[in-house]
């Protein structure tokens, strides 16, 4: 009975690192895109995404379509670099297909722009997770929150995981 009692404990812990391991990928998967959106890569970019992968911004209940290359062709030009910053993310996933949902805020260049709650549809790809579509409000507190550790500080990476304090 020990014997059946340990095997199902320990069958348990490794679907549970597979699980962990699973929602890391995804969510470097995200913060890939975060970090093209930081560098102004469009490259960058659009090799996190699918080629038709895509944005829809909802702002006063009002929706925007944004493609992936006409994004990444805009985000070269952006005279301040893009901080988006997602925090208590809940992550589904089911085999090749994912999903992300938090609230974010987002800064150009050291300026606060708004938040809001960010939803990433992502499937899994031979090279890896890829972000599909972006889903995102736009809006102001007192409506949404900022990140809970304060502004950014202008360095890359890991924001979405709350390491935001450097």
């Amino acid at each position: 009975m020990r014997f059946v009692v340990l095997v199902w404990v320990l069958a348990g812990a490794s679907d549970l690192s597979s699980q962990v391991g699973e929602e890391r990928a995804v969510l470097s998967a995200v913060q890939a895109m975060f970090d093209a959106m930081e560098a102004r890569n469009g490259d960058a970019l659009s090799a996190s995404m699918l080629p038709e992968g895509h944005f829809v911004a909802v702002r006063d209940g009002r929706s925007s379509w944004t493609g992936r290359d006409d994004f990444a062709a805009r985000l070269k030009d952006a005279p301040r670099p893009f901080y988006e910053r997602i925090w208590d993310p809940e992550i589904r996933i089911d085999g090749s297909v994912a999903s992300v949902w938090a609230p974010y805020d987002f800064y150009r260049g050291s300026e606060f722009s708004h938040c809001g709650t960010d939803a990433f549809l992502l499937a899994r790809t031979p090279e890896g997770w890829k972000v599909s579509v972006v889903s995102y409000t736009v809006q102001q507190p007192p409506i949404c929150d900022r990140h809970p550790e304060g502004p950014p500080l202008g360095a890359s990476g890991g924001w979405f995981l709350g390491s935001g304090s450097r």
